[in-house]
């Protein structure tokens, strides 16, 4: 007989509005391993029973297919939606990308290490000190917990660190000698493409 954690049923859909999110299900009466599997793969809880998973490069479905293969690999059911499957089935046209010399692979490299800046500043774990427009995109200052601070290059699934410095003292004077009159105090007004973090 399985353990209540194990007899977890997962199901993965479209979130039924206009964005790419993806919406998990759950139902058992414990689902410790579903929720955890599920939140190591980028998923944050909306409710006792349901998570979501929304990142600011809209690739939901391919890391919604690593969450499923990775349940399933834990011995859990997971449902995949049609509208879902079809999603994870769609290939990307990268030909648009700005960064167009980069494989599909390598691009989605980039995408992920800014999901992490973006999900480490909604989290407290980078707070951002100044920000300014360079002429070509947003670029930031910060400082992380640990007291390493950075500079960041580019917005939403672009945004990379540019700079890392030993703590706040030398980024920010850093920063408002290379930027000077642009620098703004706090981070950048946040953009369209933000995800929700609740369904």
């Amino acid at each position: 007989m399985p353990q209540p954690d194990t007899a977890a049923h997962v199901r993965l859909d479209r979130h039924p509005h206009p964005t790419s999110a993806v919406p998990a299900t759950l139902t058992a009466s414990s689902p410790t391993t579903a929720r955890a599997l599920l939140s190591v793969h980028g998923f944050r809880a909306t409710g006792e029973h349901s998570l979501v998973l929304a990142r600011i490069d809209h690739e939901e479905p391919h890391y919604a297919q690593q969450a499923a293969q990775a349940l399933r690999t834990a011995g859990l059911t997971v449902d995949i939606t049609p509208a879902l499957q079809e999603a994870i089935d769609t290939e990307w046209d990268w030909a648009g990308h700005p960064l167009h010399w980069l494989d599909r692979d390598e691009i989605r490299d980039v995408s992920h290490q800014a999901q992490q800046i973006h999900d480490d500043i909604a989290a407290g774990r980078l707070v951002i000190h100044l920000h300014a427009h360079d002429g070509w995109t947003i670029v930031a200052a910060g400082t992380y917990r640990d007291g390493r601070s950075v500079h960041l290059h580019g917005e939403d699934h672009l945004r990379h660190i540019a700079m890392v410095y030993t703590g706040p003292t030398e980024a920010i004077t850093a920063f408002e000698r290379l930027h000077g009159a642009a620098v703004r105090p706090g981070p950048p007004p946040p953009t369209p493409n933000k995800p929700p973090l609740t369904s």
